[in-house]
């Protein structure tokens, strides 16, 4: 994409306008036609509602990363510690405060 010189962006090959004159094109050969609105959800319900599925199952794997990020974490904190790393420096590589790392080292958590 270009942007020209009054901020609309374009594909060289078919000039596209983007909002707010979305519903047109403008061909190379000066000629304009106007695109088809996309059409409304057939049931605004059910599309609404498959939204909503979609960003609960977004985040159920984003809270399953996290959980697994967290675990791995705290397997590296209780082996830093056991190698002898300095709690202070291991608690400052993990963003964590010194009780919170000790707990997770005793598994307290």
């Amino acid at each position: 994409m270009t942007r020209d010189g009054d901020g609309f962006d374009y594909d060289s090959d078919l000039v596209q306008l983007l909002p707010p004159l979305a519903h047109f094109t403008l061909h190379r050969d000066g000629t304009m036609t106007q695109n088809e609105p996309p059409a409304p959800p057939a049931d605004p319900d059910a599309a609404l509602l498959a939204a909503i599925r979609t960003a609960v199952g977004r985040r159920n794997e984003a809270r399953a990363i996290v959980a697994a990020a967290e675990e791995r974490r705290d397997q590296l904190v209780r082996e830093a510690l056991a190698a002898g790393i300095l709690a202070s420096d291991v608690a400052a590589a993990a963003g964590l405060s010194k009780p919170r790392m000790y707990q997770i080292r005793d598994r307290r958590r």
